[in-house]
């Protein structure tokens, strides 16, 4: 299958690589972004990603759409963990897959890039 879960913390729909924190009971949190990559994305209906349980929700669904091509979730982090997901296609098959999402190599090769938000 020719899909997989990317991550990262600079927006893949934006030009603007900046890296935003905030302080979340007193720890830096990192805005981060989940996306599906693969030529086989333009087939998947909704993906159902699985967070740790630290995550409120730790289950979110994210509906494919013209304005969200590549299943897009973002949420907020203070340090790396590993995702989910459960694809379902537009011919009803679902699949499931997973990747770690590493964000604290990011952050720290990026801390020039990083602005503090509220």
């Amino acid at each position: 299958m020719d899909i997989s879960i990317a991550s990262g913390c600079f927006d893949p729909y934006r030009n603007d690589q900046r890296i935003q924190a905030r302080l979340y009971n007193a720890t830096w949190a990192y805005r981060v972004f989940l996306y599906l990559l693969g030529n086989q994305v333009p087939y998947v209906v909704s993906v159902r990603y699985h967070l740790p349980v630290n995550f409120q929700p730790s289950v979110v669904q994210v509906e494919r759409s013209v304005y969200n091509p590549s299943c897009r979730q973002q949420l907020w982090s203070s340090s790396d963990f590993y995702v989910s997901a459960v694809l379902t296609f537009n011919n009803g098959a679902t699949s499931q897959i997973g990747a770690p999402v590493r964000i604290v190599e990011q952050i720290r090769q990026n801390q020039g890039a990083v602005d503090i938000v509220p």
